[in-house]
């Protein structure tokens, strides 16, 4: 049996998953020839990202039916971009959530094992992680985190 842990950046490069790569790899999991591993912090970083991306394309769609809203036109045609910018209007916040429940679905039609970080755990992280061990792959610095998070002595 193979086991699989992919990092979110493998997920972003194909969010939908329909490259021969994720193709054969869920066909793999179904055929439990492969398990696939998923740390809650990929998923969620992973899910986050969508639904940020997907928020910010409707955002600009939006503004875009706007903008054409202003320029007049044909009946016809006003009437369809008006429509078109109400009903995009209502799709703020499903569409992003769609994207991270069709990612929810994957996980389960792989079989995917969710692991959860345990609080014990993470102390191990943030030091790899601010010394640039693996698997990170550079130096970080604590000015990225809220300073209250951070003990003084």
């Amino acid at each position: 049996m193979i086991h699989v842990l992919l990092d979110s950046s493998i997920y972003r490069g194909d969010p939908l998953r329909r490259r021969l790569a994720f193709a054969t790899l869920t066909g793999l999991c179904e055929k439990e020839l492969v398990v696939l591993h998923v740390p809650t912090m990929v998923k969620r970083e992973f899910t986050t990202n969508l639904v940020l991306e997907a928020e910010a394309i409707l955002v600009e769609a939006v503004r875009s039916l706007n903008r054409l809203r202003r320029f007049g036109g044909p009946h016809k045609e006003r009437g369809f971009v008006e429509a078109s910018w109400k009903e995009l209007q209502t799709f703020k916040g499903r569409y992003g959530q769609y994207s991270a429940l069709s990612f929810d679905a994957w996980l389960r039609k792989t079989n995917a094992i969710e692991h959860k970080v345990r609080p014990e755990c993470l102390a191990d992280v943030l030091d790899q992680y601010f010394e640039g061990e693996l698997p990170f792959r550079t130096i970080k610095s604590e000015k990225i985190f809220p300073t209250h998070l951070f003990a003084r002595s």
